[in-house]
């Protein structure tokens, strides 16, 4: 018997209905709802026990982000470096405090990094982005061994191309309704939200069917 995580607990907080209904507001509701399941960090005014980090840069071709080697503006690059990387690093660096009286009250405080398949294996023209990915992934190892001790996890999620605003200049290529669900990521996070003390996920790499970790992504 297969029972999935959307079936657990009432309909409505099935990420399938939260952003089929809430369209542009459906990152507000999915965060939300965790904050009430779980305790969100949300900014740094509200108590919790878990820090979700969903911030990236990828390629916007009228800014032109995405660039081959040798074309790389500097602004782009120390753009990309900021909210991929930069934003990561400050934003666990404040939300410690809360996180450690967390881990020491139920040893189930978690930080939850979005990274991306891109930085599994390097692709060309998003050299800069795939960069910053892997190093949220490892990043996020260190954090882990690091504080994991003191009752806070981390996590590192790692999706191929995923059916949001970001990925619509690759839509030509890969139609929309072959890509990830948003749904897919707010599983997964929900997933780690009830995972046991005892469990620590380091990774979640997410691949659409039949497609390797080192495809294009």
């Amino acid at each position: 018997m297969t029972t999935s995580l959307a079936s657990i607990g009432p309909a409505w907080l099935s990420p399938d209905t939260i952003i089929s209904s809430l369209g542009p507001w459906a990152l507000v509701g999915v965060a939300l709802i965790i904050f009430a399941e779980c305790g969100l960090l949300l900014g740094f005014f509200l108590p919790g026990d878990s820090l979700l980090f969903t911030a990236g840069l990828f390629a916007v071709s009228d800014v032109g982000i995405g660039a081959p080697l040798a074309e790389i503006q500097t602004k782009f690059l120390d753009m990309q470096l900021a909210v991929n990387l930069r934003s990561i690093i400050l934003g666990t660096r404040e939300g410690l405090p809360l996180l450690r009286k967390a881990g020491a009250e139920h040893r189930k405080a978690l930080i939850v990094n979005t990274a991306s398949i891109a930085g599994k294996a390097g692709q060309p023209w998003l050299a800069i982005y795939g960069a910053t990915k892997a190093a949220v992934v490892n990043y996020s190892v260190a954090t882990e061994r690091e504080v994991g001790a003191e009752g806070i996890a981390c996590t590192a999620l790692a999706p191929a191309f995923v059916d949001t605003a970001m990925t619509d200049f690759v839509k030509g290529a890969v139609p929309a309704e072959e890509m990830i669900r948003p749904s897919d990521i707010g599983e997964a996070v929900r997933y780690l939200v009830r995972t046991s003390p005892n469990c620590h996920v380091p990774e979640i790499v997410f691949t659409r069917p039949g497609e390797a970790i080192g495809a294009p992504a």
